[in-house]
């Protein structure tokens, strides 16, 4: 009598590489959002993505795969190209060293027959890294070039916005401060020292130029986006993706290694003055 085949149970190892898939993928998609948020938060997802795939070039692969050509340059996408000061974004742009440009410029031919537009684009970022997008650039006039860099960009989310992840953040900054003793009962002050926003400071109400308000402009700024930013961690809907991702990034960690990673998404969020 044959034996009844056991019914497939994954085990902890099988659940944790598909949820760090399901995670990275979700951060792949989410690049033209860090993208908005600025060089740091873009250098941290991209450092990120380094660090799991292991080399730029599948990197660069992968957000090809995602986005299409246009996450290099093109239309209302977000522009790598025009960020290349962030380091984690140039070495997605390495200097091409094998091969000549008709040679890669036939082999993109080549490529575009065998797997269409994207399948090629995908592969010569893979080989090249986004660099030679750049270069076929320039001969856009062939047919099999311009439909694999033509693509339709992907536009930012609708209704995405930034102040929805900037309390978010203050939120879960503020959070973090208070599980330190020598923080507890100041993390309001440290975090808008942090920021460049006086918490101290006063104006005036107005009504007479020596009269001043109990609540300054700073103070009224940070309960905003603490109240907003504790909506959304009781569950709060909103269009901004990353704070699921970064929810679950940061759950399991202690709470200096989450402070850690949350300081650098203040940035959007300091003044400059």
């Amino acid at each position: 009598m044959a034996k009844k085949k056991r019914p497939f149970r994954p085990g902890p190892r099988h659940t944790r590489r598909t949820a760090d898939r399901t995670r990275l993928s979700r951060l792949i998609d989410l690049i033209p959002e860090f993208f908005v948020s600025g060089p740091e938060q873009l250098g941290w997802a991209l450092r990120v993505l380094g660090e799991q795939l292991g080399d730029s070039r599948e990197v660069a692969a992968c957000l090809v795969a995602a986005h299409g050509p246009g996450i290099r340059s093109h239309g209302d996408m977000p522009r790598l190209r025009m960020a290349r000061t962030v380091p984690e974004v140039d070495a997605l742009f390495p200097k091409l060293r094998s091969g000549s440009p008709s040679s890669r410029l036939q082999e993109a031919v080549t490529l575009v027959h065998q797997r269409k537009a994207r399948g090629a684009a995908v592969e010569l970022a893979l080989r090249y890294g986004l660099t030679v997008l750049d270069e076929l650039n320039t001969h856009a006039a062939v047919p099999e070039i311009r439909e694999l860099l033509q693509r339709k960009p992907r536009k930012r989310p609708k209704g995405s916005t930034t102040r929805d992840f900037e309390a978010w953040v203050v939120d879960q900054v503020h959070a973090a401060l208070a599980e330190f003793p020598s923080r507890r009962g100041a993390p309001r002050a440290a975090l808008l020292q942090f920021v460049g926003r006086n918490p101290k400071s006063a104006t005036p109400t107005g009504k007479d130029p020596g009269e001043r308000s109990e609540k300054t402009a700073d103070a009224k700024w940070f309960r905003r986006r603490l109240k907003r930013g504790r909506e959304l961690r009781n569950g709060a809907s909103s269009p901004d993706a990353r704070i699921a991702y970064l929810t679950d990034y940061l759950r399991d960690l202690p709470a200096h290694e989450r402070l850690r990673g949350l300081i650098q998404f203040l940035a959007s969020a300091r003044r400059n003055n």
